[in-house]
C-alpha cells in the first residue's frame, strides 16, 4: 500500500501527491485530517496545528494522469471509518480540474472524512490533490500577550 506525499503544507492549504503502487492498482490511504495538521513555518521552527471538532478539508483542485479508472472516495465519518462514498471518478488520460478557480466551488462532500485514492485494476499513474483547510484546523497561539490582553 502506498502512502501519500505532501508537496505543500501551509496553514490553510495542502497539496498531496499519490502514485499508483503498480500494475495491480491499489488504494492510497490519505489520512489527511491528521497528516496536514503539521505546518513548517520556517526552517528552524515547527508549528503544529490542532484539530478541534469536525475539521473540514475540501478538495479545491485535482491534477491527474492515469491509465485506467481511478476514484477518490471519502469515508462516512473520520471518527468511525464508515463506508466510503465516491466523490470523484477520474477516467483514463491526463486532465486537471480547477474547481475553486475555474468554476467557483470546491468538493466539500464529507469534508471531515478521510480521503482515499483508489487506482482501479491495472491502472497506473499519479493524482495530485489540492486541498483547502477549513474550520477545525486551529493555529497555536504564538502571541506574547498577557491573558488580560487577549480578546
Amino acid at each position: 500500500m502506498t502512502a501519500a506525499t505532501i508537496l505543500k503544507n501551509t496553514r490553510r492549504q495542502a497539496v498531496v501527491k499519490a502514485i499508483s503502487p503498480g500494475s495491480a492498482g491499489g488504494i492510497v490511504h490519505c489520512n489527511l485530517i491528521s497528516l496536514v495538521s503539521t505546518v513548517n513555518s520556517n526552517a528552524t521552527t515547527t508549528t503544529t496545528q490542532t484539530i478541534s471538532g469536525a475539521s473540514e478539508l475540501t478538495i479545491s483542485d485535482v491534477l491527474f494522469s492515469v491509465t485506467g479508472n481511478t476514484t477518490i472516495t471519502r469515508s462516512a465519518s473520520f471518527a468511525d471509518g464508515g463506508s466510503p462514498a465516491v466523490v470523484l471518478t477520474l477516467t483514463e488520460g491526463q486532465h486537471s480540474f480547477q474547481f475553486s478557480q475555474g468554476y467557483g466551488f470546491v468538493l466539500n462532500e464529507r469534508a471531515n472524512a478521510n480521503i482515499q485514492i483508489n487506482f482501479g485494476p491495472g491502472a497506473n499513474g499519479s493524482v495530485i490533490l489540492c486541498l483547502t483547510k477549513g474550520p477545525g484546523f486551529e493555529e497555536p497561539n504564538l502571541q506574547n500577550l498577557q491573558d488580560f490582553q487577549r480578546p
